[in-house]
């Protein structure tokens, strides 16, 4: 996510202690374990499922979803608390409940909520279909990675959890695998699954899996062969995955696709309906080309026709569905208005030097892969402020009024309430952008810090993660790696010590041995040079949190 970071000039000492993963426990399994005991799914964040995306989504189709600042999230398979307790650490104000029947994530998660003071949070051993009667009454529920590898009346219960349970405006979000994309990739789970049919470590199961995969992708022919394309495409898929993704996404007893219209059916029984996707982008039909969009709007009377004719062209094989109440208006009619109320962000950049803002030369703008073209000069000036800011958000009126000094180049005042025929035309622009994955919208974005102050702030849960796991999460809600070295500066963010101090503390670990500091591929052991380093690599990596959202806005 953040490339560049070069390598330390620091070896850290080695230790005779290895703190281990959240996610993994030596304690022994009880008679009554689950898979997810025995073998613990690793526990990270989905930046999809935060309430902070689905109040966005609800908001561009009308719904005014209770504010997240202030709110009750319930998320049913939380593990050890990977997604739910960053979103409590960052929502002090509102109150988070995670279930799940793995006693001992649910121990794990429960000791780093203890350790990063989220009295906020709350994690509780239960299954879906008996979660305890005080638990009610929430404006977001979530549920990722559950409702495939559950049974049929757990699913059932988890979807009227959602009806039962969501306020009148809640969002619900629930994932699961689809057909007909699920039909291929089942065909070789089936294949794994016959293999491994005999009782064995869960170990051994993976490594009987994985032979079996290399044996046949190295027996059967691919050029011209449709099946030997598959099973090495399958095989690349899964090369890079832990043996704890492969247990419980292919080797596990319960694994059930579904078509998006079952889907949309089963949720109309728990009185839910189709809000949309956590993605906006896979729900744009322009994003098709214009004969098989046209297609698609003459085959489908609805929306739910239409995202499941969409499902056959795309092949599609997992969704990541926002519900609603079936009482709830919904108004797909999106209006550039809705955005005034939203934030806006883009790592986009030009894909060369811009001629001009003020006239109508094209220019060409690139986010990851997504590429945008314009000759508009509100939208060309408001997507080459957005690169610049990035990570950081800023409000639609606000990217209004500077766009349009940009392209005056002189001070501009902009009626934020109001309409004009540029702020229409940027706003349909940034919807589409959206709808293309080149900008990101939120109703409530993270304040972190664009450059480091003189006394750093990290959350409260990064510094307990950066003493004990090898991640932390930042405040946009992603899962960033860090080196010893960072990790050991993280650790020491709480607000109170300032830069200087921070580099003191290097030096000391320095002379204690614990840190060697290398110049050239040489150690170094003169004083002022380990200082200069120090120095250095501190306010190198204060200057990385920040771009990587780590720092508290102070």
């Amino acid at each position: 996510m953040f490339p560049g970071i070069p390598s330390w000039p620091f070896t850290p000492k080695p230790s005779n202690h290895t703190m281990q993963p959240l996610e993994q426990t030596d304690a022994p399994a009880p008679e009554t374990a689950t898979p997810y005991d025995r073998v613990p799914y690793k526990s990270f964040p989905f930046r999809q499922s935060h309430p902070e995306r689905l109040a966005t989504i609800a908001k561009l189709y009308g719904i005014e979803s209770p504010s997240i600042a202030s709110c009750r999230v319930l998320e049913i398979g939380c593990a050890s608390g990977g997604n739910l307790l960053p979103m409590a650490d960052r929502f002090r104000n509102s109150e988070f409940v995670g279930i799940d029947l793995s006693n001992a994530q649910i121990s794990a998660g429960q000791k780093i909520a203890k350790e990063a003071n989220l009295s906020n949070a709350r994690l509780v051993h239960c299954d879906v279909r008996s979660i305890p009667s005080d638990l009610k009454d929430f404006d977001y529920i979530i549920a990722h990675g559950v409702f495939s590898w559950i049974p049929n009346d757990a699913q059932t219960a988890l979807l009227e959890t959602c009806g039962q349970l969501l306020t009148p405006l809640g969002i619900g979000y629930i994932s699961y695998n689809t057909f007909p994309g699920w039909r291929m990739r089942g065909m070789i789970r089936d294949i794994m699954s016959y293999h491994t049919r005999k009782p064995g470590k869960p170990e051994d199961q993976v490594r009987k899996a994985r032979a079996l995969l290399n044996f046949l992708a190295e027996s059967v022919p691919v050029d011209g062969n449709p099946y030997g394309m598959l099973l090495n495409t399958e095989l690349e898929q899964l090369q890079d995955k832990e043996d704890y993704y492969l247990i419980h996404e292919h080797l596990e007893e319960v694994n059930e696709p579904i078509y998006f219209s079952e889907f949309a059916e089963r949720i109309e029984k728990a009185g839910l309906q189709y809000l949309g996707e956590a993605d906006f982008s896979v729900m744009a039909i322009e994003n098709f080309s214009p004969s098989v969009a046209s297609m698609l709007n003459n085959l489908s009377e609805n929306i739910v026709e239409k995202e499941q004719y969409m499902d056959f062209v795309r092949n599609r094989m997992f969704r990541q569905t926002l519900v609603c109440r079936d009482s709830v208006s919904i108004d797909r009619g999106l209006s550039p208005a809705r955005l005034r109320e939203l934030h806006i962000c883009s790592n986009t950049k030009p894909a060369e030097p811009i001629r001009s803002l003020s006239d109508n030369s094209p220019a060409t703008f690139e986010s990851g892969a997504s590429v945008t073209k314009t000759t508009d000069p509100i939208v060309k000036a408001a997507l080459a402020h957005l690169g610049t800011i990035w990570p950081n958000y800023i409000s639609f009126g606000r990217l209004v009024a500077i766009a349009r000094s940009l392209i005056a180049e002189q001070a501009s005042i902009v009626d934020t309430t109001g309409s004009s025929s540029e702020a229409d035309r940027l706003g349909k622009s940034l919807l589409r952008c959206y709808a293309t994955g080149h900008v990101e919208l939120s109703i409530e974005p993270a304040q972190y810090s664009p450059t480091p102050p003189e006394q750093p702030r990290a959350t409260d849960l990064a510094r307990t993660m950066a003493g004990q796991i090898g991640f932390v999460t930042n405040l946009r809600h992603e899962t960033v790696n860090l080196s010893d070295i960072e990790k050991r500066l993280l650790l020491k963010l709480d607000g109170t010590i300032t830069v200087e101090h921070l580099v003191t503390e290097v030096c000391e670990l320095m002379d204690q041995g614990l840190l060697i500091a290398h110049q050239n591929g040489e150690p170094v052991t003169d004083a002022d040079i380990c200082r200069a380093i120090a120095d250095e690599v501190v306010r190198d990596s204060l200057s990385k949190f920040s771009k990587m959202a780590l720092l508290i806005e102070s």
